[in-house]
């Protein structure tokens, strides 16, 4: 198999259509036909159902495509790593960031690295935690800044300093949102959106003491800012940290943090055992100095804000 091969099927595929493929491709539409059988023989599998107007693709096409997709990513990834200068850094970093105000450190840490170096850019993905995290074991992010009261596995890690109280975000004239903190028979038959992560429920019934069975889970989210609305509605309330829901609504909504308190870190991932492109690398250097020299995140915001006022 070649990797023209998997270039023109990946064409094919996003385009939907031999044709306008092999236009963007700069070739022959039965040049590229010829690639595609040759591929598909080579497999001994059809990947795509060829009809008038359209290419859909088979249920073997659509697994083909997925690993296309990766591979090359990490083909373009590994073309401008080695391609880098020495003397001076350059190419994309490719950054998954969960909702954190963690992200301070390494957007000022960014901005660092590309005062220094005009010619890296970047490329940052938001997401929830679970989504980026199997990015980034992937190898389709360079980095990841995730959440959570565990570390990623197969990832090396650099803390934050920076932990968060998750807590439960509700309408202001729900009864709960007169208390200062949630307890764990709080949550008994409430209707709950829950973050999109394998083992929320799990982590939050064992703060609780009880069975996750117990819990009401109507949802799930990935980012807080729609389910907001959904919370502002009467869905459900969301399980979350401080500061994420949007500011229209803050006349409708409260955040009351558990209690016991239930802590999450903010954290950067790597993938373990693959060395980091340059940039990428002295991104890391740059964001572990920032936190080495801040005790909490709240150090960090007064530094940077007695540096933005004028003597």
């Amino acid at each position: 198999m070649e990797l023209r091969h998997i270039r023109y099927f990946a064409a094919i595929a996003r385009e939907g259509n031999i044709s306008r493929a092999a236009k963007r491709l700069g070739i022959s539409q039965p040049a590229l036909s010829k690639q595609l059988g040759e591929l598909e023989d080579e497999l001994g599998q059809p990947l795509l159902t060829r009809g008038a107007r359209s290419v859909k693709l088979t249920a073997k096409g659509a697994v083909f495509r997925q690993r296309a997709d990766e591979i090359l990513s990490l083909v373009d990834r590994t073309a401008r790593e080695v391609s880098c200068a020495a003397s001076k850094l350059s190419g994309r970093i490719t950054l998954g960031a969960a909702e954190t105000f963690g992200f301070a450190h390494v957007a000022a840490a960014l901005a660092e690295l590309q005062r220094k170096n005009p010619a890296v850019s970047l490329h940052l993905v938001s997401g929830n935690a679970e989504d980026l995290a199997g990015r980034v074991q992937k190898g389709e992010l360079d980095l990841a800044l995730l959440l959570g009261p565990g570390r990623l596995d197969g990832c090396e890690t650099l803390p934050l300093n920076v932990c968060h109280e998750l807590g439960l975000v509700l309408r202001r004239d729900d009864p709960l949102a007169r208390k200062k903190s949630i307890a764990p028979d709080d949550l008994l038959d409430r209707p709950l959106l829950l973050p999109r992560r394998f083992r929320m429920a799990t982590e939050l019934a064992g703060w609780a003491g009880y069975d996750a069975r117990r819990l009401n889970v109507v949802g799930t989210f990935n980012l807080l800012y729609n389910a907001a609305h959904a919370v502002a509605e009467g869905v459900g309330s969301a399980v979350s940290i401080d500061g994420l829901f949007p500011e229209m609504l803050a006349k409708r909504l409260a955040f009351r943090p558990f209690a016991p308190v239930f802590y999450i870190e903010a954290y950067l991932a790597w993938q373990e055992g693959v060395p980091l492109a340059p940039a990428a690398a002295e991104l890391v250097r740059l964001v572990r100095g920032r936190v080495k020299g801040c005790a909490d995140i709240d150090d960090f915001m007064g530094t940077t804000n007695r540096k933005e006022t004028p003597s």
